[in-house]
């Protein structure tokens, strides 16, 4: 199973939280995995943190200041932090106005701190 090219996607992409949101319903589809197939339960946790970092991308794309810095403040596992950080990174990056490039390098100095603790 290639999870690691799913979540290539948001990096190699210009993906819009639509298509955020249709990526994750086929993650759900799989979590759920109605057909009992071995693989997927065999990756179950790692679809589910895929999910998630998922989930959370849909925020920082749409630039949903309240409810990204309400997940913030509930903490982030590890290995989520690293998605989401390369996630915020690209966009900090790609951003055209100052206010949410702030805004983006404030998010990103917070998971980098859950990232390291």
């Amino acid at each position: 199973m290639e999870l690691d090219r799913v979540k290539q996607l948001l990096l190699d992409f210009k993906l819009s939280p639509q298509d955020v949101g249709f990526i994750r319903t086929f993650l759900e589809v799989m979590i759920r995995n109605e057909y009992n197939k071995e693989e997927l339960s065999a990756n179950k946790s790692k679809l589910a943190a895929l999910s998630e970092a998922f989930r959370l991308s849909v925020l920082i794309l749409s630039v949903n200041v309240k409810e990204f810095e309400e997940e913030l403040d509930r903490g982030l596992k590890k290995e989520i932090a690293s998605m989401i950080y390369t996630l915020l990174s690209k966009e900090q990056d790609e951003s055209r106005e100052k206010e949410e490039e702030i805004i983006l390098w404030e998010w990103k100095l917070r998971v980098k701190k859950m990232m390291y603790s």
